[in-house]
């Protein structure tokens, strides 16, 4: 599966303030667009550093798409117009499937022409002291908002303005990306050979009653007794990672769930299977949970469902054809 994502990021400004925006990346990691609040000349319409004249500068929200593919199919045209430095603090807040995570990209895409019609005043030199600031990182969190992904905030650095919307919770509310529905599933049944596995959307791994749910409580158990995240969040995780073990042909089974800080930051989480007892072989997979507390637990649980069947499936045509294998050298022999 192809997995894009959509990554904050943070120019700093004078050193100390920070002008946050977002980056679209495809499963390369290449940056197929940007979503930006920025200063703007009225008369020019061209985006400046910084405002310092609220007449005659306004806060306007651009997007720009790098990827020639990507463009044509919003009907864009390809700007190479980019804020992304190496040394630029950034969190990856989503992921998932191309389609998901365009929708989520596209549903604040789809807004620009709505939040520059408003032709907000960009306030003198990006801030108000006896007023509400609405900047560029106000138009941060409105993108954010409308992504439906949480909005990063990066310590170390001075945000004015994101605490702050360019439209009402309400606009916000009817525009924002909202999960399409899913397809009613039919309920699982014996399969024949001729069948594709089907998911049966009341059991996944999270039910008392499905076959795998000691593995998922075991995940979930060590997940929750960490603290780290919230029900919501931990779900998620655990989730993630039941998949993620399921996904690895390395681990036959969960025999321990452990945790740890990678050198990037990242907070691995591993389910380890140890065929030879805990002084042997280890096997080991892990997933980021920063990033996997963001993605949908239901979502991992049906795709690892339709693993688990694919692997049910394919196990018992194996065994169908050694047993017409041997049937077959039987009859040979006699």
């Amino acid at each position: 599966m192809d997995t894009y994502s959509i990554e904050a990021r943070s120019l700093g400004v004078a050193g100390i303030a920070g002008h946050n925006y977002w980056v679209l990346r495809d499963h390369h990691g290449k940056a197929l667009a940007e979503l930006h609040g920025l200063a703007t000349d009225r008369d020019s319409g061209t985006a400046i550093p910084i405002g310092s004249d609220e007449s005659r500068h306004s806060l306007r929200a651009w997007h720009y798409a790098h990827d020639a593919e990507y463009a044509a199919s919003i009907g864009a045209k390809v700007d190479t117009t980019t804020y992304i430095a190496q040394d630029q603090p950034a969190r990856t807040v989503a992921t998932g499937t191309k389609d998901e995570v365009l929708g989520r990209w596209n549903a604040a895409a789809h807004a620009v022409q709505e939040l520059n019609a408003l032709d907000l005043n960009y306030p003198n030199y990006g801030f108000k002291v006896f007023a509400e600031t609405i900047n560029s990182n106000s138009a941060y969190r409105t993108f954010g908002e409308l992504m439906d992904v949480p909005v990063h905030d990066f310590p170390g650095r001075v945000e004015p303005g994101i605490e702050n919307r360019m439209l009402s919770p309400e606009r916000i509310e009817k525009l924002k990306y909202t999960a399409p529905e899913q397809p009613t599933k039919i309920a699982a049944h014996q399969p024949s050979n001729n069948d594709s596995p089907s998911v049966d959307a009341r059991l996944f791994a999270n039910d008392p009653a499905h076959a795998n749910h000691a593995t998922y409580k075991k995940i979930h158990d060590w997940v929750v007794g960490t603290g780290n995240w919230s029900e919501s969040e931990a779900r998620n995780v655990s989730a993630a990672l039941y998949r993620k073990q399921l996904d690895d042909p390395s681990i036959k089974q969960v025999d321990h769930v452990m945790g740890g800080m990678g050198k990037d930051g990242a907070q691995n989480v591993f389910a380890a299977y140890s065929p030879t007892g805990t002084d042997g072989c280890i096997f080991r997979t892990h997933i980021d949970g920063r990033i996997a507390a963001t993605q949908s637990a239901d979502e991992n649980l049906e795709h690892a469902e339709l693993a688990r069947q694919c692997k049910v499936q394919q196990t018992a045509d194996n065994l169908t054809q050694l047993q017409a294998h041997e049937t077959r050298m039987t009859m040979s022999a006699g």
